[in-house]
């Protein structure tokens, strides 16, 4: 959303020249993201994937044990 609304502020102003510089920010900061942002969810997911297969253990493996006791 913030790299769309600098797009939109440096549209505006390319006529002052300033906005030449807005949007060579944004651009680069697209960039940036296009190559960080498949690392996060790929990161994001394996973290839930850890999860879900802790919560998995602890529910089939040591609750019985527990229920034993």
């Amino acid at each position: 959303m913030a790299i769309l609304a600098l797009l939109v502020i440096g549209v505006a102003t390319a006529g002052v020249g300033i906005g030449s510089l807005v949007i060579v920010a944004s651009a680069i900061w697209l960039l940036v993201d296009l190559f960080l942002i498949p690392g996060m969810i790929r990161q994001q997911k394996e973290e839930v994937r850890n999860s879900f297969s802790k919560q998995m253990y602890t529910e089939r493996v040591l609750a019985p044990e527990r229920s034993e006791r």
